[in-house]
């Protein structure tokens, strides 16, 4: 995992964290892993979501969870992907 200098990097950059990352659309494959959206300098978003079993092109669940800061949405992202929820 990068180290949140590298993550504010990449969020200079583009608003998702990893980039590619994105918020499901239809038609479009739901994106799996966990990731960080920065709203503004002020509001991050961490996103968890997952496709329907049979198809990956469709949205079965998502949640979201809302920070004022960096810091606390990595460690956030950081528990998601060591399986702590």
């Amino acid at each position: 995992m990068d180290t949140i200098t590298q993550i504010e990097q990449q969020l200079q950059i583009d608003s998702f964290y990893p980039s590619g990352a994105y918020i499901w659309e239809t038609g479009k494959a739901v994106y799996e892993f966990p990731f960080i959206q920065k709203v503004n300098d002020k509001k991050f978003v961490v996103h968890s979501q997952r496709h329907h079993a049979l198809n990956p092109f469709q949205l079965a669940e998502k949640t979201e969870w809302s920070f004022d800061n960096l810091r606390d949405a990595y460690k956030k992202l950081h528990n998601l992907e060591n399986g702590i929820f």
